[in-house]
């Protein structure tokens, strides 16, 4: 048995964002290599055909290439002990932990006191095997291991012949928090899918975290260009939450904002921890935000979605005059993985793309209207561009002749055209 950090390369070019990830290189019993998945997720591609095969052929050099990565963070971890009837430990137990999504294995022994632990577990559902000379084999399914969190599994073994099963109810093992102290909200894929969330943004999420706030500050496309919502943690600043992607760190060091913000069809879990958070998140001084990616299993799968926003139905805002401005928004895309090759080799990639009209009228100036001339508190409409540019054109021209007449000129409203005058 061997285990090992995975190999994480992740960037953006020209607006391309993608990622790949291989998990650890465990080995199975019986000599089956680990393994792998290959993560692919791309939002909004604007570069040309050739620039993004050559990233893409850059990325997988890349993977072939480099070493083990940090991440720390995109384990979990499987600890617990057996005992007999009597309650006298089973020692030398064969422990076998098994994902059920891809296959992999990882053998451990239990020790002098009947307690075994399994380490370098990616995010997943498992199945364990206990097996033991002059016992019965004992098998527990669904046991769901989280990143950066520890599952514990207890179990009785009887003795009988071992080709026979004692088998647990599946989904009774609980997460407990026995070895640590964080404070941490988890947002598993059912909460992710269920969730409603606005512009499918995934790290709005951290808004329902208690004691989180939304961050009240101005940025522009070029210094978030990947959208995250700033959120400010405990009163702190929101520049000092850290941002976790497969336990690599996803945070900018200048703005202290999220580097790449995955899309909702490619996040399996996300973590947020609030207080007394690890010694290994040493850049974060108010919160840590831990995304996991999904990956490709032994059965192909796929997913679909479209939504559509516009202006019909929506309320006026009381503050302002005039409905609510046009806007017409369509937001879709799908995510599709399977196996390259069975227990061994994974593929996932998602896309997500918006689409997004609005009434350029709406924001232009407003001129008065006739009824505004002797009605002061009649609200002022927007002009559309013909008249406006009339409108606009005609008062230099009375500015250059420096006219003793000042003209009030009316804008075109709902389709005819109305002129008012003052004589000065």
């Amino acid at each position: 048995m061997r285990s090992g950090p995975p190999v994480i390369f992740a960037s953006i070019v020209s607006g391309c964002k993608f990622a790949a990830f291989i998990p650890p290189p465990w080995t199975s019993l019986d000599g089956v290599p680990s393994p792998k998945t290959l993560y692919l997720s791309i939002r909004e591609p604007t570069m040309s055909s050739k620039l993004m095969i050559t990233a893409l052929a850059a990325c997988f050099t890349t993977l072939l290439m480099s070493s083990a990565a940090v991440g720390q963070s995109a384990y979990g971890e499987m600890y617990g002990s057996f005992t007999d009837t009597s309650g006298v430990p089973v020692a030398g137990a064969r422990v076998t932990v098994t994902s059920q999504g891809r296959g992999g294995d990882l053998t451990t022994t239990t020790n002098e006191f009947g307690k075994f632990q399994a380490t370098g577990l990616l995010p997943d559902t498992y199945t364990i095997k206990v097996e033991e000379d002059g016992f019965r084999t004992f098998r527990e399914t669904e046991i769901p291991v989280v990143a950066d969190e520890t599952s514990r599994v207890t179990g009785i073994l009887t003795k009988g012949d071992p080709t026979t099963f004692i088998t647990g109810t599946p989904g009774e093992i609980k997460i407990l928090k026995t070895d640590r102290t964080d404070v941490s909200t988890l947002f598993t894929r059912r909460m992710i899918e269920g969730l409603p969330l606005r512009d499918l943004n995934v790290s709005r999420l951290g808004l329902l975290v208690p004691g989180s706030l939304p961050a009240i500050l101005s940025l522009d496309i070029h210094q978030n260009p990947q959208n995250g919502t700033p959120i400010n943690v405990n009163g702190q600043s929101f520049s000092g939450t850290g941002f976790q992607l497969d336990g690599t760190d996803n945070r900018d060091p200048l703005l202290g904002l999220v580097l790449i913000n995955p899309n909702l069809e490619s996040v399996s879990e996300m973590k947020v921890t609030t207080q007394n958070y690890g010694a290994d998140f040493g850049e974060a001084t108010a919160g840590v935000v831990s995304n996991q990616t999904r990956s490709g299993t032994n059965s192909w799968h796929a997913s679909a979605f479209g939504t559509r926003r516009t202006d019909w139905g929506q309320a006026s805002d009381p503050f302002s005059a005039g409905p609510p401005p046009p806007i017409k928004r369509n937001e879709f895309g799908g995510a599709l993985g399977g196996p390259l090759g069975m227990n061994k080799l994974f593929i996932f990639s998602d896309y997500q793309g918006t689409r997004q009209t609005t009434d350029l009228n709406h924001f232009m100036l407003s001129v008065p209207t006739s009824d505004a001339a002797t009605q002061p508190n009649v609200p002022c409409r927007s002009a559309d561009p013909p008249t406006y540019f009339i409108l606009t054109l005609a008062w230099a021209i009375l500015i250059r002749e420096k006219s003793n007449a000042a003209t009030w000129l009316g804008a075109r409203s709902n389709g005819d055209t109305r002129a008012g005058g003052l004589a000065q």
